[in-house]
């Protein structure tokens, strides 16, 4: 069994109150249990709280604890995220954050977040022109696709994007099959 759980601040219903919820740190639990946990979102938004300061620094943003989860060897086989949301305007701030922590990529996998791609305001290419991920061939491009295929143009933008200072790009692996998710406890003890 794998456990899909949000990750970080919730902004697309009313949680208010449940925001720290979403701290990646909640998830040790049944991960030292040996369950595989997919992080949504790979906590890319938000920040621990005043209140979580037993668990983590008030003001340390969640995807960084996502991160540093993800770069513990105890995990390495049972600890995965899903890059779903991170093109949305209000997760940028993360996006060269997660394309150069290279030792967590075997550990992405792809996710669409539907239905927000289909609404166009929450992806705004023109902010990922602005930042440096796409050019503005690509978002053309890009936007084109948007207009018939909103999943289609949710793959192609994340396959597009780029590092806004290396230029360097999220690998192809996250975008195919992850065999270490598929893979039980029992194989990966054969392995």
């Amino acid at each position: 069994m794998v456990l899909i759980s949000h990750t970080g601040d919730e902004k697309a219903t009313e949680a208010e109150e449940f925001q720290h919820l979403g701290n990646p740190y909640y998830l040790r639990l049944p991960l030292d249990m040996g369950v595989k946990v997919v992080m949504a979102h790979i906590g890319s938004l938000g920040e621990c709280k005043t209140e979580e300061a037993t668990v983590c620094k008030p003001g340390t943003p969640y995807v960084d604890i996502a991160i540093q989860m993800m770069q513990e060897e105890k995990y390495n086989n049972n600890l995965f995220a899903d890059i779903s949301a991170l093109t949305q305007f209000n997760r940028l701030h993360a996006l060269d954050k997660v394309i150069e922590t290279s030792d967590i990529h075997g550990n992405l996998i792809n996710g669409s977040d539907y239905p927000l791609p289909a609404v166009n305001f929450v992806i705004q290419t023109r902010a990922l022109v602005r930042s440096g991920h796409i050019t503005a061939e690509e978002r053309e491009l890009i936007n084109e696709i948007y207009d018939v295929n909103p999943l289609l143009f949710d793959y192609v933008l994340k396959r597009s994007i780029k590092h806004s200072r290396t230029g360097k790009r999220l690998p192809p692996g996250i975008f195919m099959m992850n065999r270490k998710l598929l893979l039980t406890a029992s194989d990966n003890e054969s392995h």
